[in-house]
Formats: C-alpha cells, sequence, structure tokens
C-alpha cells in the first residue's frame, strides 16, 4: 500500500464483527472507542490469526489506512499481548 502511513500503533482492539466471507472485518480501539472497518492484511499469516479470532477477543497491532477516504483499514503487524 504505497502512500500510506501506521497512524493506529500498539493499540488493543475488540473484534465487534469477526470476519466475514470477503476478509473483512470490524474492530473497536478500546482506549478511545473508535469503529475501524478492517479490509487488508500485510501477509497471509495475518490474515490467518486474525480469522480465529471471536467477537469479543482482543488484539494488539498496527493499523494502516487502506485507502485515501472512509474508514478503511489494512493490519501492518500483529504485536504481543492483548
Amino acid at each position: 500500500m504505497s502512500g500510506t502511513t501506521a497512524v493506529h500503533r500498539g493499540q488493543t482492539h475488540r473484534v465487534t464483527k469477526g470476519m466475514n466471507d470477503y476478509g473483512a472485518m470490524t474492530l473497536t480501539t478500546r482506549e478511545t472507542h473508535e469503529t475501524k472497518q478492517v479490509v487488508g492484511y500485510s501477509s497471509p499469516h495475518i490474515k490467518t490469526r486474525l480469522e480465529a479470532l471471536e467477537e469479543g477477543e482482543t488484539v494488539r497491532l498496527n493499523l494502516r489506512r487502506a485507502g485515501s477516504r472512509g474508514n478503511v483499514w489494512e493490519v501492518a503487524e500483529l504485536l504481543p499481548g492483548r
């Protein structure tokens, strides 16, 4: 994703809607309660790990914008801890 920058680093997110058949999922930032629509993953490994999460589970990760408009994000990196 050229031209994008990671803007949410190391925050804990709660899964509010698990990954659907198109690979999209919804996360809520625990600290600020912001909702993030995740539509991309920087590696197949990250996508597989997140696909296994159920609603209500938490995960620490780095997000970066997946487009120039809207609330669409890509998971750049999974981090240890929840």
